[in-house]
C-alpha cells in the first residue's frame, strides 16, 4: 500500500526512530497531564450529580492509568539497566502504602464531609500536577 505524498516520511525507519524518541521525550507531559486530569475529574465529581459523576469517573481513571504508565516509562528511562529490577522493587513497594493514604482520607472524610475530602483530594492532585511540571520544565533548560 502506498502512502500519500504527505506521509511518506513514516516508511522511513529513521523517521519512525525519531518520532518515538519524541513520543518518550514527553513522559514527563504526560504523567503531568494524567495527574492534573484525575485531579479536575475529582473536583467535577465532589460538585456533580450523577450523570458528570459518571464521566468525571472515567476522567479520573484514564487520568490515573496515564500518570502511572508515565511514571513507570520514566523511571525506566532514568535508571541504568544494572539497577532497574531494584528500582523497580521500590516502585512497588511504595505502590503498598495506598492503603495508609486511605486511612487518612477515610479518617478526613468523617470529619469533613465526603464531598469535601473529594474536592480536597482533587485540588491536591492539580496542585502536584502543577508542581512537578513546573519542577520538569524549570529542569530542563
Amino acid at each position: 500500500m502506498k502512502l500519500p505524498h504527505s506521509l511518506r516520511a513514516l516508511e522511513s525507519p529513521n523517521y519512525r526512530r525519531y518520532l518515538l524518541g519524541q513520543c518518550i521525550s514527553m513522559v514527563g507531559s504526560w504523567m503531568t497531564a494524567g495527574v492534573s486530569l484525575c485531579g479536575a475529574s475529582f473536583v467535577g465529581l465532589s460538585v456533580g450529580t450523577l450523570a458528570p459523576g459518571l464521566l468525571c469517573y472515567a476522567g479520573a481513571g484514564l487520568g490515573t492509568t496515564i500518570a502511572l504508565v508515565s511514571a513507570n516509562t520514566w523511571l525506566h528511562r532514568l535508571v541504568e539497566d544494572d539497577k532497574r529490577g531494584r528500582t523497580m522493587s521500590l516502585f512497588g513497594m511504595g505502590q503498598g502504602f495506598y492503603p495508609n493514604g486511605s486511612l487518612a482520607l477515610g479518617a478526613f472524610t468523617s470529619a469533613s464531609g465526603p464531598r469535601i475530602a473529594i474536592a480536597a483530594s482533587g485540588l491536591l492532585l492539580l496542585l502536584s500536577g502543577f508542581s512537578f511540571g513546573q519542577a520538569m520544565y524549570s529542569n530542563a533548560g
